[in-house]
């Protein structure tokens, strides 16, 4: 058993110093007395809040209150996200990937020129989610706007359809014109605007539920700290907190 996991482990580092080059050198891996005290760490911090949070999907996920309706269809696995471009105008550290191609709106390698066929693609699947994300979707704001009309009259309620956005030429038609098409819910990157919070208040007035969705940056625990309570004054439902991904694009950064 200990050499296939040897095996195993030998494996996937030399897929990762394929695909990171010459970055994978660089990047300080924690040795065996580093591990063991950041899972100590790690474990005292459940402890500590063990009480005021749920574990759901598996164990895999911490829930503090309640989770948007996207979140619970997410964790289920009962929803689709469509990529609607690969363009953005935000310059945030943890991207991923490249944005800088409009392409065309896409899921699993799968192209959807037209709502038609991502609608037919949800049938198919039995989707009661679904979410557009980018690249950032109101740089496409016609291409986004017409799929989101077209979904959800494809489905109405029976579909719960949220758009994910940095926020940063958001501006009040665009809004309002994505709620009366039927947009269920935004959610916002405010690390892209610095934690500005001018078209968050703007949305809580014309959206039916508002989110923030941003990785868990350590460096930004205290602001973000500060800023909750005025995020839920504001009308902010829900705070979503997501990994840090380090991939070939953004490992300088990171």
């Amino acid at each position: 058993m200990n050499a296939t996991m040897d095996s195993e482990k030998n494996q996937n580092i030399l897929l990762n110093r394929r695909e990171y080059g010459e970055l994978y050198d660089q990047f300080k891996w924690a040795g065996p007395a580093a591990a063991r005290l950041g899972m100590e760490q790690r474990a005292a911090i459940l402890t500590a809040i063990d009480s005021r949070v749920e574990y759901r999907f598996h164990h895999t996920k911490l829930v503090y209150q309640d989770l948007s309706p996207g979140c619970r269809l997410c964790g289920d696995g009962a929803w689709s996200c469509l990529f609607i471009n690969n363009l953005c105008n935000g310059q945030c550290f943890f991207c991923p990937a490249e944005q800088t191609s409009k392409s065309e709106p896409a899921t699993n390698g799968i192209p959807f020129p037209n709502p038609r066929d991502y609608i037919d693609y949800i049938k198919k699947f039995n989707f009661q989610g679904a979410s557009i994300s980018g690249g950032e979707p109101l740089l496409t704001f016609d291409r986004t706007l017409l799929f989101v009309d077209k979904i959800k009259k494809a489905f109405g309620s029976a579909l719960y359809l949220w758009l994910y956005s940095n926020g940063l030429v958001a501006d009040h038609e665009k809004l309002a014109r994505l709620r009366d098409a039927g947009l269920d819910e935004i959610r916002f990157n405010l690390i892209a605007s610095n934690y500005d919070l001018t078209k968050i208040k703007m949305a809580v007035d014309l959206i039916p539920a508002v989110t923030i969705e941003i990785p868990a940056a350590p460096d930004h625990a205290e602001r973000l700290q500060r800023l909750v309570p005025e995020l839920s004054d504001l009308g902010v439902r829900f705070l979503n907190l997501h990994q840090l991904r380090c991939t070939p694009h953004n490992a300088q950064a990171m």
